[in-house]
Formats: structure tokens, C-alpha cells, sequence
């Protein structure tokens, strides 16, 4: 792609709560694509983007050639942490592109933008992806017999002796 794009039609690129929605409504000729691509990796790193919905809806034809590149972006997306939705693909262009071979393994899809959203803020709010630490100590596990030492400092755990915290 070349950088001689600023006379390209652009993809709207809408913010919400750490979310972009790209709403594109033009071909994806290679200026569009380089174009998009710049503004959106640049928004995506500057606010931190957490997800990125590629909302296909106005798109009436779309070859594989477009969808590569497309996918392109969306990989670019994800290697700078943002997850990565498309919605509102038409039928018609689906059965284009699986016709045509055209790679789309790993890409998840809605129907609708506002679905797009939920599936994002619903891995936000489970934490997929999130690089938080996690202290075992936080975590019950009831699965695992606790261990008593004794006064003569041997190990007998609580299975052996029953629950000890069942008694009054």
C-alpha cells in the first residue's frame, strides 16, 4: 500500500467506552485500505482500544482481494491488543468469499454492530485477554484437603479427621 492516500474517501471510526466501531461505507480500493489502516492503528494505540468492531453493513460488493487486505488490518488490530469483531456481512458477499477461498479462519462475526459490542465488553468484563495477575491465595479451592499439623508437627489432613469447620 502506498502513503499517498489523503485524497481517499474515509472509514468512520466512532469511540465508545474503549471500544472503536469502523462504520465503512465505501470500496475497500488500496487507497481506502492504506488510509484505514493508518488512522485506525494510530486511534487504536493512542486510546488503548480494547475492542475494534469493522462494521460491514454498507458494504455491497467486496472481492478477495478487498477482504485480505481487510483482514490484514484486522490481525494488525489484535497484534496491538484490541479485539477484533466484523458485523453486518451480507449473504451475498459471504458466499462470494467462501466461494472464492478466501481465508477466514479465526475471524469472529455478528449479524448486528450492537451484538459486535456485546461479545467485546462481555470478554472485558470476564477478563479473556486481560494480562492481570491472579493470586492463588484469592482463589477457594474445595477440592484441595486442608492440612493440619499436630502438635507433634505431623500431617494429618482435614479428610482424615473430618471437617473442621462444621463444628460449632
Amino acid at each position: 500500500m502506498t502513503a499517498d492516500f489523503q485524497d481517499a474517501p474515509r472509514v468512520a471510526l466512532q469511540v465508545n467506552r474503549g471500544i472503536i466501531v469502523s462504520s465503512v461505507q465505501t470500496d475497500l480500493t488500496e487507497p481506502v485500505l492504506a488510509r484505514f489502516q493508518d488512522e485506525l492503528l494510530s486511534l487504536v494505540h493512542r486510546i488503548g482500544a480494547r475492542g475494534v468492531v469493522f462494521d460491514l453493513s454498507g458494504i455491497d460488493m467486496m472481492d478477495s482481494v478487498e477482504f485480505q487486505g481487510l483482514r490484514r488490518i484486522l490481525k494488525m488490530a489484535e497484534l496491538l491488543g484490541a479485539r477484533t469483531v466484523i458485523s453486518g456481512l451480507r449473504p451475498g458477499i459471504v458466499s462470494s468469499l467462501v466461494d472464492a477461498n478466501a481465508d477466514t479462519d479465526g475471524i469472529e462475526a455478528t449479524l448486528q454492530t450492537d451484538d459486535a459490542i456485546a461479545l467485546i465488553r462481555k470478554s472485558q468484563e470476564e477478563g479473556i485477554g486481560d494480562d492481570e495477575a491472579i493470586d492463588v491465595e484469592d482463589i477457594e479451592d474445595d477440592t484441595k484437603p486442608e492440612v493440619l499439623p499436630d502438635e507433634n508437627n505431623e500431617v494429618t489432613t482435614a479428610d482424615e479427621i473430618g471437617n473442621p469447620n462444621s463444628y460449632p
